[in-house]
């Protein structure tokens, strides 16, 4: 039987982290994390603002927070929310900004109190759908799942709701474990938007999902020095491989949040499959000679995806960095590369 250092060397892993087109990925939008952009305010600006129509400065809220300055947004919708001007407008505003900031207990807070005293209003059913994607965010996936279920009973949607509808469902569904399921649902979707740039946000969310559930799938194939080392070893390999292809369609469709968040899972999961050949027992048999060997060719044949995990953080840095990206993925990218060595 060959250790399984050898065989190792029969596959590609010596491939660099393939790039993510930085030209593809568009500069944040407004539904994202922008680096923020502040303003030296005059004294006294809340009576200013008091003093504007409440339209305009729901307007102005809006386009501070595009801007990415999520405080000065805060400030004047707080003013229009304490004045009791627009105050469901005011009150969802103020929720998209704690979803932003990624506080998505509070923004699930003032989603949910906007659902609960305006049921009716159609700016309720654009809370139930941002709802469930924060629930989605705080793991809550079956209640993510019942919260699209209950928007799609509520009415007649077009096209493009549905389907984006389906892509939130289909990924709450992967999320849950639901693998088969939520594949089907979001594959179908995906292949009838192939070809345009409509729903990309909601199209990177699904297959920041659907990498997920493979590298999900890839940490379940154990790394056991016998017969089969070799089936199991190509097998997990090869669902790497097809979660690399979601995260390269996802910087395609333009959305960094999902690409950042999809080459910091790769980089998690090349680093997991190192520890995993490096913990793995000797093949029986061997020598206390033959082991010491084998441990040693081991160690030198698999330092390869350590290197492959780092390029992928280093990736993903220097994305976030080119769009000034804020948040918690960027730092956490900028974490796990410092613990690696870069390759010589």
């Amino acid at each position: 039987m060959s250790p399984l250092w050898m065989l190792a060397l029969g596959l590609a892993l010596a491939d660099e982290a393939p790039p993510i087109d930085p030209a593809a990925v568009e500069a944040p939008l407004a539904s994202q994390a922008p680096a923020p952009v502040t303003e030296a305010p005059p004294a006294r600006l809340p009576e200013v603002w008091a003093a504007m129509p409440p339209d305009d400065l729901l307007q102005a809220a809006i386009d501070r927070r595009a801007l990415g300055d999520l405080d000065g947004a805060r400030q004047r919708l707080q003013v229009l929310d304490e004045g009791g001007a627009l105050p469901p407008l005011a009150g969802y505003h103020l929720a998209v900004c704690d979803e932003l900031e990624e506080d998505y207990v509070g923004a699930l807070a003032g989603y949910t109190t906007l659902i609960d005293r305006w049921p009716d209003l159609p700016l309720a059913d654009d809370a139930r759908y941002r709802r469930a994607v924060v629930l989605e965010d705080l793991g809550e996936h079956k209640q993510a799942v019942a919260q699209v279920r209950e928007l799609l009973r509520r009415g007649a949607w077009d096209d493009q709701d549905r389907a984006s509808l389906a892509l939130i469902r289909g990924a709450a569904e992967l999320d849950a474990g639901r693998h088969a399921a939520g594949a089907r649902r979001v594959q179908r979707e995906l292949a009838a938007l192939e070809g345009t740039q409509d729903l990309s946000w909601a199209r990177a969310r699904a297959r920041l999902a659907l990498t997920r559930a493979l590298l999900d799938q890839a940490a379940q194939v154990g790394i056991v020095n016998d017969g089969r080392a070799r089936k199991r070893l190509v097998a997990r390999v090869t669902l790497l491989d097809q979660a690399m292809d979601q995260v390269i369609a996802i910087g395609r469709l333009g959305e960094p949040e999902a690409a950042l968040a999809g080459l910091l899972a790769l980089g998690d999961a090349y680093r997991a499959l190192h520890a995993d050949l490096l913990s793995a027992p000797p093949p029986r048999g061997l020598t206390e000679e033959q082991v010491a060997i084998f441990r040693q060719e081991l160690d030198q044949q698999v330092d390869v995806l350590q290197v492959k995990a780092w390029r992928f953080y280093d990736e993903g840095v220097s994305l976030a960095t080119r769009l000034q990206w804020q948040g918690r993925i960027a730092q956490e990218l900028k974490e796990r590369r410092a613990a690696l060595s870069p390759p010589g």
